[in-house]
């Protein structure tokens, strides 16, 4: 009867051990469950992150893509826009030479069109000399006209004298001679202011050709 009763102490303290254990093992299990579930939810968001990611990166590949194909479009207009600058820096550059050139032109004009003002100016100068000269020359002539005028008128009142006056007729004949010499020589005077006007206007006709040209 003791060893029987030794026997069921042993075994009350074998069962309460293992009850013990088991408590600690059921303890243990809840813990690792715990755990399989915060590691299974980890899992979880990782794989959403994997997923997330990878079309995160598929999405990046095909910007980078995209970006990759408008670079070699940048590029291809970077190239036309420089052959297009270059050619325009050409254009540019003969534009500046002719736009000189036409510069140097213009300066040799202008120096030629003041030179022929000048001879224009000189011409207009010379023209109004001609000018006085001719007018000079015109009240010489109305002076010598009215001059010969008064000696016909002198020469007819004389010619009539000698009619109503016969014995005053030698010494009005020597006056009408002399009268008649007078207005000869007032005549070849005006003849000469007349070729000499001609000649002025022919001259002033040819300066002012020369300055229409």
């Amino acid at each position: 009867l003791r060893d029987t009763r030794e026997s069921l102490r042993v075994k009350d303290l074998i069962i309460v051990d293992l009850k013990k254990k088991r408590k600690e093992v059921g303890q243990r299990l809840r813990d690792f469950q715990q755990l399989y579930d915060l590691v299974k939810n980890q899992r979880n968001k990782f794989v959403n992150l994997i997923q997330a990611s990878s079309q995160s990166i598929s999405e990046m590949k095909e910007k980078l893509k995209i970006l990759g194909n408008e670079v070699e479009i940048l590029r291809g207009e970077i190239s036309s826009k420089d052959k297009l600058l270059a050619k325009a820096q050409v254009d540019h550059n003969a534009a500046v030479i002719d736009r000189n050139h036409l510069q140097s032109e213009l300066n040799k004009c202008a120096i030629v069109f003041r030179e022929r003002q000048d001879m224009v100016d000189e011409q207009i100068s010379e023209i109004d000399k001609l000018n006085a000269i001719i007018n000079g020359y015109e009240k010489e002539m109305l002076r010598l006209k009215k001059h010969y005028e008064t000696q016909v008128e002198m020469r007819n009142h004389t010619g009539i004298t000698l009619i109503d006056r016969n014995d005053e007729m030698c010494i009005l004949y020597e006056k009408s001679a002399i009268q008649e010499l007078v207005c000869k020589q007032g005549e070849v005077q005006l003849q000469a202011r007349v070729d000499e006007t001609r000649l002025l206007r022919l001259q002033i006709q040819e300066v002012v050709r020369s300055v229409t040209v």
